[in-house]
């Protein structure tokens, strides 16, 4: 794909684009907010533009109107998939089946879920340009792509304990994680939360909205009191900057928070993950009885349909189903009449 490079001889930054060289300045930072402006506004696309400068578009529109963490997810499938067909295969030429050869040689040890997002992440840019009426159609509409595996990870009250006890309250994830079991928050949503966005007086987080998933809402983070504790003094020792931190007081990443859940999982012999709070936040409050619309608001969703799709693991709470059958059935009121 293309990318701006740097001419050390002079000293100055470069875009090349169908061999003709852009001059984009100096500094890093103004080389690629130009670079952007370049391929966002000024190069065309059409059904014989090169497929990778329409992914290009695409990503640089990402970029500017999505959330970092959506962006990287795009890039990384996208990346692979321009990789596969090169710098010539044009739009027209593309085909559903080259998606299917594209996963038959990048993604064949990957599971159902990642080559499933890979199929949407290629689908989402055609859509895009289709959209933006840059193109007619997409050319990979109609492709079939690999089932998606609702994940089944859900904390069982001995897993949640045993986490506790191997995280002591002067470890750097100890804050974190409850945090995250407390409001069930995003696991990117702790990693950027600041003193700034703490509303004291309504015990809540509200988030920028070009900080907030999908741009379009502000994203409200709703505390209870256990929550509202570690934000107070967390606030009070960190009032600028990311109110989590790791031991040597830098940003939780991505990458050091599900390092920290990998090797915890080890120690307790189960499958972590940061979002993995997420899932059991959302079950525990389908068990006690709380709507799913009310539970995807907390989230953060828009309607519930996610709840219902990903977040809820019922399925594994055979106590709380018994206890809903006998409600289903009548056998609680048999009970309560004393009926044998």
């Amino acid at each position: 794909m293309i990318q701006p490079f740097f001419r050390p001889k002079r000293n100055a930054w470069y875009v090349e684009v169908k061999g003709k060289e852009y001059p984009l300045g100096k500094d890093k930072e103004e080389a690629f907010k130009e670079f952007h402006r370049l391929m966002a506004g000024e190069l065309p696309v059409t059904t014989k533009t090169p497929a990778i400068n329409l992914i290009d578009q695409f990503l640089v529109w990402t970029k500017e109107n999505r959330s970092e963490a959506t962006y990287d997810w795009y890039y990384r499938h996208l990346q692979s998939f321009a990789d596969y067909i090169g710098p010539k295969k044009r739009v027209h030429e593309i085909k559903p089946g080259d998606v299917d050869k594209w996963l038959t040689r990048k993604y064949k040890t990957s599971g159902a879920n990642d080559r499933n997002g890979a199929c949407r992440a290629v689908a989402r840019a055609f859509n895009w340009a289709v959209k933006k009426q840059l193109i007619q159609a997409s050319p990979v509409k109609g492709m079939e792509r690999p089932a998606y595996e609702p994940s089944e990870a859900c904390l069982t009250a001995e897993q949640w304990t045993a986490m506790t006890e191997h995280i002591k309250p002067s470890d750097a994830l100890h804050d974190a994680m409850w945090f995250m079991h407390e409001t069930g928050c995003r696991p990117q949503e702790v990693r950027i939360l600041e003193a700034k966005h703490l509303d004291r007086a309504k015990r809540r987080f509200v988030l920028n909205l070009q900080d907030s998933k999908g741009k379009k809402f502000r994203r409200v983070i709703r505390l209870n009191e256990r929550a509202f504790e570690i934000v107070k003094r967390l606030a009070l020792k960190h009032p600028d900057g990311p109110l989590f931190r790791t031991r040597t007081g830098k940003a939780w990443t991505r990458y050091t928070l599900r390092s920290r859940f990998y090797d915890l999982g080890e120690k307790i012999g189960a499958r972590l993950f940061p979002y993995i709070l997420r899932h059991t936040w959302a079950t525990e409050a389908l068990v006690r009885g709380v709507d799913p619309l009310t539970v995807a608001i907390f989230l953060g969703h828009k309607d519930a349909n996610m709840i219902m799709r990903v977040y809820s693991h019922l399925v594994q709470r055979d106590d709380f189903l018994a206890e809903q059958l006998k409600r289903a059935t009548g056998e609680d009121s048999i009970e309560d009449l004393g009926v044998a």
